[in-house]
């Protein structure tokens, strides 16, 4: 029910700007009460919606997205097939995810 919803809001900013235009949507740590399993679903379904519209998501986990960042098995030109497995294993471990 969730994600049907935040898909349904994010189709809605996309044409509520005069002149048809998408709105950005900015989420103020939107899932602290989300399960971890569920917490990833959510931010897979943002990445693959941002750009149409722009998604700012704002969160208390910036420790966290840095250390995934700079984490040994993420190597500057992967690409996104290379280095989405790697990253959803530490979000998983990250957020407890994995035992």
């Amino acid at each position: 029910a969730l994600a049907q919803s935040l898909v349904i809001h994010l189709g809605q900013l996309r044409t509520m700007g005069s002149g048809g235009e998408s709105m950005p949507i900015i989420l103020d740590d939107p899932f602290t009460e989300v399960p971890p399993s569920t917490k990833l679903t959510l931010m897979e379904l943002l990445a693959r919606t941002s750009g149409s519209p722009q998604v700012i998501l704002l969160t208390d986990q910036d420790e966290m997205l840095l250390h995934m960042l700079y984490n040994p098995a993420l190597r500057p030109g992967m690409t996104a097939a290379e280095a989405r497995p790697i990253v959803e294993t530490l979000a998983r471990r990250m957020t407890g995810g994995d035992s």
